[in-house]
């Protein structure tokens, strides 16, 4: 069967539903690239809420440092300390108060992050260490490094992190 075009040529019904095809393919091509960079870019700047991370995380050792970054936002030290390993906990003689207050006196960045972002994701057998940027409340950013060791029960916990690129350039 064959049909005009408003131009006068005759074309197969078939050539105008495959290009139908076609243009539908590239529009969801499209919806899916923004969709995935939405996801992907930016920071949460959170007023009175917790930061969120703008990364999807896929793994648990992934939801461990978000879980921590949102408990250091909110200065719960229990919550905090849940996230850190055995041996982190033990040099802090299981003290989680004693935890953020290290946090607070020795790295600033992390303590008083307003935003975060996870730039990178890199896992072994049972070590995971996550790149985050951490941006504070007058624009300055560093990098936190967050290692993390898989426990014998399976679960992830923090075993160190280390904050560069701000003054306050120290490890926990």
């Amino acid at each position: 069967m064959k049909i005009r075009s408003r131009y006068g040529c005759a074309q197969h019904s078939r050539n105008a539903a495959s290009r139908k095809q076609v243009c539908a393919a590239l529009m969801l091509a499209a919806i899916l690239a923004c969709h995935g960079a939405a996801a992907q870019a930016g920071e949460v700047s959170p007023a009175s809420n917790p930061p969120v991370a703008q990364t999807v995380m896929l793994n648990p050792a992934g939801d461990v440092v978000t879980s921590a970054l949102h408990a250091i936002h909110a200065r719960d030290a229990a919550a905090t300390f849940a996230q850190m390993s055995q041996t982190l906990q033990q040099n802090f003689g299981k003290d989680a108060s004693q935890y953020l207050k290290s946090l607070r006196l020795k790295q600033h960045a992390l303590y008083n992050h307003s935003t975060f972002r996870v730039l990178s994701t890199e896992q072994t057998d049972n070590v995971a260490i996550h790149k985050v940027e951490l941006t504070a409340r007058d624009g300055a950013k560093s990098l936190a490094i967050f290692r993390l060791l898989q426990q014998n029960d399976g679960s992830w916990r923090i075993d160190h992190i280390g904050v560069v690129g701000s003054s306050d350039e120290r490890d926990a």
